[in-house]
């Protein structure tokens, strides 16, 4: 018996319960109108004992009560029921032949044993199961002796007996699976050996990102069993066209052998490669000799050029705020004198500024710095971007860019106060200004910064305001602070309040914001030079066409509009049958990488299927991609009918049991040890609100109540 206390307070209930059982038994030491000692002492024990239950019940206390007993152990049995069982040899399927083996080994134990059916997973059963109960189109041994060891009556198994083919094709290596099980595992493999050939891509290793103009490396490995000696190669296309091959030596049953494959980085983008085998003779499963993988590649490196009108705090900040990363080439220029400007000097020429991604004009106009508006618009309609950011020079500035900018100017002109950050409703995700995934989190650092004291007015946007300026004194006004368009293939930036660099270093000592805007201008820049990267989103299958039986595996890879990876992402799977309008099927993929995706689907029906996958976050959609796979009638589960006796026999080896075939079988029921077990039992009183002891309580109150107006007591 233990005794536990479940109220933290109990120490003071029980002060309490003593202090009242105290004054209850001294108030009977007298009574008027006086009584005799028998009536008082029983109206004290009464008023005692109601006090005591009561304490006992305030302190909450739970008795445990244990008690044990020995059980013999079950024996689990695992059948079979795929279609490669129905597979008649000398006149008698494979599942028949197992059913009469089993039930002979099992007639005369004296245990309890469940049977137990499997395709995919494991399925109770009352009874063997017979040839017209086969229905799976994949074997995954690995699944069902998970399902075993997940199951709430698996302490009562001490062994397991698997009854198969041995023909696995689904799942994760099922001798690991065994060894986590920590019983014996029989085997009884039926079914005659069949000499098969296959030859299968069974891994691939790849960086999911590289870089454009960067070499990387993508290593393939291969198995295969039966095939003898021979040597094949391995093909490595994109986009339809072959980019690399690869020889190799067949390997024999039981080996792997790794090609690999070393390539370039294509442009930025969402790159498809496929890896492939020839097909070769006596191979009977081809499936599996091709698989399709995607490399994200992003620019090296972004080339940046900042000009200015003179050497000014906010020139100085932006600079010092983009060296912080890796990622940016930066060229800052400046006027040292007239006519003279600070190294490497302003681009001359359109060659001179296509060496750049980016160009940012800081308080001045591209005359300013001897750039001509047409090399500039040649320039960006390549795709590369300009940024203007508005400082004390405004009037004058802001009129002389041709109208690249996405504003018009009108009566310009600029107003004083306190002008807070507020990001625009509609574009709270945009890579440009999220600062965090989560959107209110990103809000909350945009409110929290320090307001600009200028903001310039009279101008109307063109484009889209993705950031606001909220006047914070006189009447509340909102201004379009942060104005993103296009020109051609180029993005074009205006950012009309100032001064940034005041805000930056006004937060410098709050918690957790002093990089807040220096990650701005990263994401502001990286948005900014990925005009040119259009798919942002792809999914795909890593195969166009399964068998019956196997599973479908998606992938996916989201960027957010500056081509980084987005990670945090809901992505949904939906597929339909082809010409069909009802989803057939969903399924959510599971974040593996910075913004990849995966996760897989059991196989459908034979046809052929519309996949859409959604990606969003926080309401709003993010991607939407659809893409199409087959499922052949060709069961993955006939692909490759020969009894796979080496695996049974690793399984049996691995957890201290043994493998039996047909001939072997008869000496299972001898040599099975089930030793028993003892199981522990636990019952549990808790005595608080049980109606017992609540109705024991009134009753004493209530018998004393009534003694006392008998006896006429106060």
């Amino acid at each position: 018996m233990e005794i536990l206390i479940l109220s933290k307070y109990w120490y003071w209930f029980a002060v309490l319960s003593v202090a009242a059982l105290a004054i209850g038994i001294y108030s009977y030491k007298k009574s008027y109108p006086p009584l005799s000692k028998f009536w008082r002492i029983l109206l004290a024990v009464f008023r005692g004992i109601a006090l005591l239950l009561l304490g006992f019940l305030l302190i909450e206390p739970l008795l445990n009560a244990y008690s044990e007993r020995t059980v013999k152990s079950r024996l689990a049995v695992l059948i079979d029921d795929t279609s490669s069982m129905g597979i008649i040899t000398a006149g008698i399927s494979r599942i028949d032949l197992a059913d009469s083996l089993v039930s002979a080994e099992l007639s005369d134990v004296d245990y309890r044993y469940d049977v137990f059916t499997f395709s995919h997973g494991k399925t109770e059963s009352d009874a063997l199961p017979s040839a017209g109960d086969l229905s799976g189109d994949a074997t995954s041994i690995s699944g069902a002796l998970k399902a075993v060891e997940s199951s709430k009556n698996f302490h009562e198994y001490g062994a397991v007996l698997l009854v198969t083919d041995g023909g696995h094709n689904l799942g994760v290596d099922p001798v690991d699976q065994a060894a986590n099980l920590d019983i014996p595992v029989f085997t009884l493999t039926v079914g005659e050996e069949i000499a098969e050939g296959n030859i299968s891509i069974s891994d691939i290793v790849f960086p999911p990102v590289a870089y454009s103009g960067d070499k990387f490396k993508i290593e393939a490995e291969i198995s295969g069993r039966g095939l003898g000696n021979a040597r094949s190669r391995l093909v490595l296309s994109e986009g339809g066209k072959m980019v690399g091959s690869a020889m190799f030596e067949v390997p024999s049953e039981g080996r792997n052998v790794k090609a690999d494959f070393e390539i370039e980085a294509p442009d930025p983008g969402n790159i498809e490669y496929r890896i492939s085998t020839p097909v070769l003779e006596k191979e009977i499963k081809t499936a599996d000799n091709e698989r399709i993988i995607v490399v994200r590649v992003l620019k090296s490196k972004i080339n940046v050029f900042i000009g200015a009108s003179s050497l000014n705090w906010e020139f100085k900040f932006i600079k010092q705020a983009l060296n912080q990363f890796d990622e940016f080439n930066i060229d800052a220029v400046y006027p040292e004198s007239p006519g003279r400007f600070s190294a490497p000097g302003p681009p001359r020429g359109l060659s001179g500024l296509n060496k750049y991604d980016a160009v940012i004009f800081v308080n001045c106009s591209p005359p300013d710095l001897r750039i001509a508006v047409d090399d500039l618009k040649s320039f960006l309609s390549g795709g590369r971007a300009m940024l203007y950011v508005a400082g004390r020079d405004y009037s004058s500035s802001i009129r002389r860019f041709g109208g690249l900018l996405p504003l018009e100017v009108q009566n310009v002109s600029v107003a004083e106060g306190d002008f807070f950050f507020e990001p625009a409703t509609a574009y709270r995700q945009h890579a440009a200004i999220s600062i965090s995934e989560n959107p209110d989190k990103s809000d909350r650092y945009w409110n929290s910064l320090p307001p600009l004291s200028r903001m310039i007015t009279g101008i109307k946007p063109t484009g889209e305001i993705l950031l606001e300026g909220r006047s914070g004194t006189g009447p509340s006004r909102i201004y379009p602070l942060l104005v993103a368009g296009r020109f051609e293939k180029g993005r074009v930036v205006a950012v009309t309040g100032f001064p940034l660099w005041k805000s930056h270093f006004g937060s410098a000592n709050l918690d957790g914001m002093s990089d807040v805007i220096p990650k701005f201008w990263k994401n502001l820049l990286r948005w900014a030079s990925s005009a040119d990267v259009e798919e942002r989103f792809k999914a795909f299958t890593d195969q166009k066409v399964y068998r019956l039986g196997e599973p479908i595996k998606f992938t996916a890879y989201l960027n957010d509009e500056s081509n980084s990876p987005r990670n945090g992402a809901l992505m949904t799977v939906s597929i339909t049958r082809e010409e069909e309008r009802l989803k057939f099927k969903d399924a959510v993929l599971a974040q593996t990488g910075n913004g990849i995706y995966e996760g897989e689907m059991e196989s459908p029906g034979t046809g052929r299927y519309v996949f859409e996958v959604v990606a969003s976050s926080y309401d709003d959609t993010l991607g939407v991609f659809s893409g199409e796979f087959t499922v052949e009638s060709f069961s993955l589960e006939m692909a490759s009918s020969a009894p796979d006796y080496k695996l049974t026999q690793r399984i049996a080896e691995v957890t201290g049991g043994a493998a039996y075939n047909v001939d072997s079988i008869k000496d299972f029921s001898e040599n099975i040890k089930l030793y028993p077990y003892i199981e522990t039992e636990l019952s549990q009183v808790k005595p608080f609100g049980m109606p017992a002891i609540l109705a024991i309580i009134l009753i004493l109150l209530c018998v004393e109540w009534g003694l006392r107006k008998r006896f006429r007591l106060p």
